[in-house]
């Protein structure tokens, strides 16, 4: 999964997002819900890469430090994904994104969530899977 840049140009890219989701399937990113936000906050599940440019090159791809996903706490719907950088800049999608953009975050949430519920052993989170066309709202 090595020689990924993400933010080219400065921007998140449907890529990134892309590389997100499937580094979450892998195992190679782990989901945790935020303490003190209404937020996801995603990390390295190997501990070299967490604070290593070098390591999350070669493990993530290079140029990322952080993601989080934000999310209303009354409607559960997230309302920005956001990367760091390794300058700690922040980059955005927001919920008036193009649509491609808007889906791909759709997807990375509902997998993020299913990963958090597993991991918090929610009754009937190990037999869900996400379905890419439907998105609905999930309780977190």
């Amino acid at each position: 999964m090595s020689n990924y840049r993400f933010l080219k140009n400065n921007k998140i890219s449907i890529e990134d997002i892309q590389r997100i989701i499937t580094l979450t399937e892998k195992g190679v990113l782990h989901w945790q819900h935020s303490n003190e936000a209404t937020a996801l906050n995603a990390w390295p599940t190997f501990q070299e890469a967490c604070d290593d440019p070098v390591a999350s090159a070669r493990i993530i791809g290079e140029n990322l430090r952080g993601i989080r996903i934000g999310y209303n706490p009354e409607t559960k719907l997230w309302h920005y994904l956001r990367l760091t950088d390794y300058n700690k800049n922040y980059y955005y999608v927001r919920r008036n994104a193009p649509q491609e953009l808007k889906d791909l975050v759709n997807q990375l949430y509902v997998t993020a969530i299913l990963q958090v519920a597993r991991q918090l052993d929610i009754p009937g989170a190990h037999n869900l899977s996400v379905n890419k066309k439907v998105f609905e709202p999930i309780e977190i």
